[in-house]
C-alpha cells in the first residue's frame, strides 16, 4: 500500500544568532507536534551520546511562557544549530518526521544527481583503492570544504548578499589562484 507523505507545512522559525542560523526546540517542537518537554528530553539524551565537538549545536537557554493569569514564567530550552536540527530531527518518529526525512533524502539525492552531472576536476577524483586511513583523511578534508561552503552561504545570507554558484566558484578560483575578485578602487 502506497502513502503520500507531504512535509509538514510549517518549518521552524530561523534565526541568525552570533552570525549563525538558529531555531528553536519550542520551534522543533510545533513543527513536529510534539510535547516541548518531550523534545527537550530528547535533547538532553542526545547530549548524553554526543562528542565534545558536536553538543555545541545546541545552547541552553529559556524562553518567556506567557500564564493565564498575566503572570510570565521562565521555561528551559535551546536554541539549536542546523546540524543539531538534523541530529535530532533524524531521531523522532511519526508522519511529520517521516516527511521530514524523506525530504531531507529527496534533497540529498538531487544534489548528488547534481554535483554527477558537472564534471568533477581531475584534482578532485578519487582513487579506485585506497586504505581506510586514506579515506579517512579525504573524507575529513572534504567535510571541511562542505563546512567553509556553508559558512560563505551563510554569510552571504546573513549579508543579504546574492550571488549564483557559478560567480561563487569563479571568485574561489580566482581567490584560491591569487586574483583578487574585488579589486580595490583606485582613487
Amino acid at each position: 500500500m502506497t502513502q503520500k507523505i507531504t512535509v509538514p507545512a510549517s518549518l521552524p522559525v530561523i534565526d541568525i544568532v552570533d552570525g549563525r542560523p538558529v531555531t528553536t526546540s519550542s520551534d522543533v517542537a510545533t513543527v513536529f507536534g510534539k510535547d516541548h518537554a518531550k523534545v527537550l528530553r530528547d535533547i538532553r539524551s542526545l547530549l548524553d551520546s554526543l562528542p565534545d565537538e558536536r553538543k555545541a549545536n545546541f545552547g541552553l537557554t529559556t524562553t518567556v511562557i506567557n500564564m493565564p493569569n498575566g503572570a510570565t514564567r521562565q521555561d528551559p530550552a535551546y536554541t539549536i544549530t542546523r546540524d543539531g536540527f538534523t541530529l535530532l530531527a533524524m531521531g523522532f518518529t511519526g508522519k511529520r518526521a517521516l516527511a521530514f526525512k524523506l525530504a531531507y533524502i529527496d534533497a540529498f539525492n538531487a544534489m548528488e544527481a547534481e554535483l554527477l552531472q558537472k564534471k568533477i576536476p581531475p584534482a578532485l577524483t578519487v582513487p579506485p583503492r585506497m586504505t581506510l586511513a586514506e579515506y579517512i583523511r579525504l573524507r575529513r578534508k572534504l567535510l571541511d570544504v562542505d563546512h567553509a561552503i556553508n559558512r560563505l552561504f551563510d554569510a552571504l545570507a546573513a549579508a543579504r548578499i546574492e550571488c549564483t554558484s557559478d560567480e561563487i566558484e569563479r571568485g574561489f578560483i580566482r581567490i584560491s589562484s591569487g586574483g583578487d575578485k574585488y579589486p580595490a578602487k583606485s582613487a
